[in-house]
């Protein structure tokens, strides 16, 4: 484990003065948590409400994006600039023609100030403790979220992931993964 996030700054330096609030989502918002890096990163993934999508696409002119089309992997489409995603859709690729750099988001549900399960609206978490403040100041999913939606296919990283979080977890982090992959994912191997 290292503590080096200079990668991931890297990356996000292009949402440095964009007012949408976003957070890092996936593998990085779980070593985000944790404090340190964990293990070799991919991509990066970037969270942002459904509802906030258009204001993103606005503050970022220069890029041009892409729907990644749910269970097909890799295969993408350009989206058309005033188009928008619907459910199931939730995926999209952000690319710099000017210098390649490329950013995925995932778009989020939320009702008002509750963060929505799109798998299962049932499933919630009020948005202040949804989305985190790392102790390097860069915002991130909560990691009972992220894990959550690894617990629907998990790989060998997935479970590693959880493997690793879940004893740091806290009681009330816990619980609510606990109860939300019984709701949206009951096959799921994973036991606290």
């Amino acid at each position: 484990m290292n503590n080096d996030f200079a990668p991931l700054r890297d990356a996000l330096r292009p949402l440095a003065e964009i007012a949408v609030p976003w957070s890092v989502a996936g593998g990085w918002a779980l070593d985000l948590f944790l404090g340190a890096v964990t293990r070799e990163h991919q991509d990066v993934d970037v969270a942002v409400l459904r509802r906030d999508f258009s204001a993103l696409r606005t503050a970022m002119p220069a890029w041009t994006f892409q729907r990644a089309f749910v269970g097909e992997p890799g295969r993408l489409s350009d989206l058309a600039p005033d188009e928008e995603l619907v459910l199931p859709e939730h995926e999209l690729v952000a690319t710099r023609p000017a210098d390649g750099a490329q950013l995925e988001f995932l778009l989020n549900e939320a009702v008002g100030s509750v963060w929505t399960f799109r798998r299962d609206p049932s499933i919630t978490l009020a948005w202040r403790y949804a989305r985190l403040i790392s102790a390097q100041g860069i915002p991130h999913l909560a990691p009972e979220i992220v894990l959550l939606y690894k617990a629907k296919s998990p790989r060998p990283r997935d479970t590693a992931d959880f493997e690793a979080l879940g004893p740091r977890l806290g009681e009330r982090r816990r619980r609510w993964l606990r109860e939300a992959i019984a709701i949206a994912h009951p096959d799921c191997p994973w036991h606290f």
